[in-house]
C-alpha cells in the first residue's frame, strides 16, 4: 500500500474513549548513489552518503489501544487484516442477501535483513511503504521470519470466513507477462489469488454467462453417432437410469454448450493509459503523455539545474513535465485488466443489479460494469483517484456524484 493524500482514520479501540494519542516514529535510512552509480563500499565513505529521517507510522491511543493512520500502513499484517475485515463488514451490511463478493489482494515478503537495515526490503518491496519489515520498521512481526511470504490473501480470506462470509472458491489469476523479479532462490511470482465469497449459502451466480468453450475432443465424442454405446458418457444407454433418470437430456448434448468456468484464469496484465497532473488536474492519455518533455530529477533535490550540472550525484529518475510545469503525477499501480473483471460482473451481478467497488482507484471495475449495462457505485478515499475515475467514466456515467 502507498501513502495517499487523504485524512487518517481511527481503527479499533473504544468509541467512547477520549483518545490520548502517542505517535509511532521510526527512522528511514536512505543511501544515495555515487557519481559512478555504485554504492560506496568503504564504511567511512558510506556514512557520508547516508541520511536518516524520522517517519511517523500512525498513532496509538495509550488508553484503549486504538490506532490512527491510513489503511495499509499498519505496523503488522494482523492489524492490516483486522482493519480490512472492518471495511468489508460494512460492505456485507449493504450487500443484497443473495449478493457475492469478489476479492483480489496482493501479497508481500518479509525483508531478508533485520528490520531497520538498509537492505530490509529490496526491489519492488522497497518502494512499498506498507511492506512488512521495510526500512525503518522496528521489529519483524511475531510468527514471521526474514524472507517469509506473509500470505496476506489467505490470512484475509480466513478472517472474513470467521467473520461470517461464505468462502466459496479460490481463483488463480495466471499472468503470462508477470513483473520481472531479480530472485534466484525461488520462482518468479506470476499469479494472484481471487476469492469468491457470499453473504448467504444461496446466492446469485450465473455459470452459463461465463462458460468456457467445449474442447474439440468433447465435441467430437458427443457428436459421434455411436455416443450411446460409449461407456462413461452421460448418453450411454447402459447408464441412462443412473445419469438421466428423468429423461431431461434427450435433446442435443449439454456438453456442446461449453464447460463450467475453471478456477485458473490466464489473463495478461495491461498498462494503465492515463496520467493525471497533481498540480493542475489535467489528464493525459498515453499518446499525449509521451509527447510531453522529459526532465531529470535529483534524488530528493528537485530538477536538474538549467546549466546541466549535477553536483556529484546522478538523478534518481526521469519524469515528464506537464504544461503547467509540474512533474508530480498520479498513477494507479494496481489496475485490473478489463478481461479479469468481466467474468466477475457477468457471473456475479444480474442485469438489474448494482456493482459496488469500495476501493475504486482508477475506476476499472465501474467501467466494466458500465460496458456490461450494470449500474455501479465507486468509492475511494483519494480525491485524485476519484477525479481520474470520473474522467474515464465520463462517456458512461449518468450519476458521477456516486463517487465519494
Amino acid at each position: 500500500m502507498r501513502k495517499y493524500d487523504a485524512p487518517e482514520s481511527v481503527w479499533g479501540g473504544s468509541k467512547d474513549c477520549e483518545h490520548e494519542w502517542e505517535a509511532n516514529w521510526t527512522n528511514k535510512i536512505q543511501v544515495y548513489k555515487t557519481e559512478t552509480g555504485r554504492k560506496h563500499r568503504e564504511p567511512e565513505l558510506r556514512e557520508e552518503t547516508r541520511t536518516c529521517e524520522k517517519r511517523r507510522q500512525g498513532d496509538t491511543c495509550v488508553r484503549c489501544g486504538a490506532w490512527r493512520g491510513q489503511l495499509g500502513l499498519e505496523p503488522s499484517p494482523d492489524f492490516y487484516v483486522q482493519h480490512l475485515v472492518e471495511v468489508f463488514r460494512e460492505v456485507k451490511r449493504v450487500l443484497r442477501s443473495n449478493g457475492v463478493f469478489w476479492l483480489n489482494i496482493g501479497d508481500s515478503y518479509v525483508g531478508g535483513q533485520v528490520a531497520g537495515s538498509e537492505k530490509a526490503f529490496k526491489g519492488k518491496q522497497g518502494s512499498n511503504l506498507g511492506s512488512v519489515g521495510m526500512i525503518g520498521r522496528p521489529i519483524i512481526p511475531v510468527g514471521l521470519k526474514p524472507k517469509d511470504l506473509v500470505g496476506i490473501p489467505w490470512r484475509l480470506a480466513f478472517a472474513l470466513q470467521a467473520d461470517g462470509w461464505y468462502l466459496r472458491s479460490e481463483i488463480i489469476w495466471s499472468k503470462p507477462n508477470p513483473m520481472p523479479e531479480s530472485v534466484r532462490d525461488r520462482p518468479t511470482k506470476s499469479h494472484e489469488q481471487i476469492f469468491l465469497l457470499a453473504k448467504s449459502p444461496q446466492y446469485f451466480y450465473d455459470a452459463d454467462a461465463i462458460r468456457e468453450p467445449a474442447s474439440e475432443s468433447t465435441i467430437r465424442i458427443h457428436s459421434s453417432p455411436n455416443v450411446k454405446k460409449r461407456v462413461g458418457t452421460w448418453k450411454c444407454e447402459r447408464n441412462k437410469d443412473r445419469n438421466d433418470p428423468f429423461g431431461l437430456f434427450n435433446g442435443p448434448s449439454r456438453d456442446l454448450t461449453g464447460r463450467n468456468k475453471r478456477s485458473v484464469w490466464t489473463i495478461s496484465t495491461q498498462p494503465f493509459v492515463m496520467e493525471r497532473c497533481q498540480n493542475c488536474g489535467r489528464i493525459y492519455d498515453s499518446v499525449e503523455y509521451r509527447k510531453l518533455p522529459i526532465v531529470k530529477k535529483y534524488r530528493g533535490h528537485g530538477e536538474v539545474p538549467s546549466n546541466g550540472e549535477w553536483h556529484g550525484e546522478h538523478p534518481s529518475t526521469s519524469v515528464r513535465k506537464c504544461v503547467c510545469g509540474s512533474t508530480d503525477w498520479a498513477s494507479h499501480f494496481a489496475v485490473f485488466p478489463e478481461a479479469l473483471v468481466e467474468p466477475m460482473v457477468e457471473a456475479g451481478c444480474p442485469e438489474d443489479g448494482v456493482v459496488l467497488d469500495p476501493f475504486v482507484g482508477s475506476g476499472t471495475v465501474c467501467l466494466v460494469a458500465a460496458k456490461l449495462n450494470r449500474d455501479w457505485i465507486g468509492i475511494d478515499i483519494s480525491e485524485k483517484y476519484c477525479a481520474m475515475a470520473r474522467e474515464r467514466l465520463a462517456p458512461y456515467a449518468t450519476k458521477l456524484e456516486a463517487f465519494t
